[in-house]
């Protein structure tokens, strides 16, 4: 079973794929033992094995088309950004570790229960946040609770500053102190502006100047602004 929550309306197309794919390639299949009496003749009882095996296979990569005809309809954006980007990049995982706290931090002001991480998933367009999650209660940001079952800060979120989240979105970052020239002194200014820039701007300040928007990836090309708004 998917650890997710699928909507009726992907299940279904992804269903009515892979039905369709399996009665196509099912009469194909029975046609091919059909004719297949000299492989009987060959290996003799094995060929029931040897057909029965081939079956299972494509069965198998019947359900899977399936299975990825269901993601795609419920997560397009996750395609796009893979076709159109050559992969998710590192900014979309910026832009996800941030819209996941800011929505967390919503919820921790209103009476409303905690997000599931699968919800939160669905919510954001991705199809899953779990190695997110994993990332920032090791880091002692989040914590899993159990009743009601959800996702919430482990600390107040007006001490949480925005810079330290996106150190921990990039903790692949090696420190080396060895690193010397032209190239290491461009990207100390570069952190260092960053640093400047995100100080004293915190989870709780960064909700209140987007309280009533709703977070989307931004995409580049013509309208791309008017669809962010």
């Amino acid at each position: 079973m998917p650890y997710t929550n699928v909507r009726f309306s992907s299940a279904l197309i992804g269903g009515a794929t892979a039905g369709v794919l399996w009665q196509l390639v099912g009469m194909a299949f029975a046609a091919f033992v059909a004719n297949s009496a000299q492989y009987a003749a060959v290996y003799s009882s094995f060929a029931i094995i040897i057909v029965f095996l081939i079956w299972l296979y494509v069965g198998w990569l019947i359900f899977l088309i399936g299975a990825e005809v269901t993601y795609f309809h419920q997560y397009p954006s996750v395609f796009l950004h893979e076709a159109f980007r050559g992969g998710r990049g590192h900014r979309f995982e910026e832009w996800l570790a941030l819209s996941a706290l800011i929505e967390i931090t919503r919820r921790h002001f209103s009476d409303e229960n905690p997000w599931r991480s699968t919800e939160l998933a669905d919510y954001l367009g991705v199809s899953s946040l779990e190695n997110f999650v994993d990332r920032f209660v090791r880091a002692g940001i989040l914590l899993r609770s159990a009743e009601p079952e959800g996702v919430a800060l482990a600390r107040p979120p007006e001490t949480l500053a925005v810079k330290d989240i996106l150190d921990i979105v990039d903790d692949s970052a090696i420190q080396d102190d060895n690193n010397s020239g032209p190239a290491a002194d461009i990207l100390l200014r570069r952190d260092q502006a960053v640093q400047i820039a995100l100080d004293g701007i915190t989870l709780k300040s960064l909700l209140a100047e987007n309280r009533s928007t709703i977070l989307r990836f931004p995409r580049s090309g013509p309208g791309a602004q008017s669809r962010a708004n």
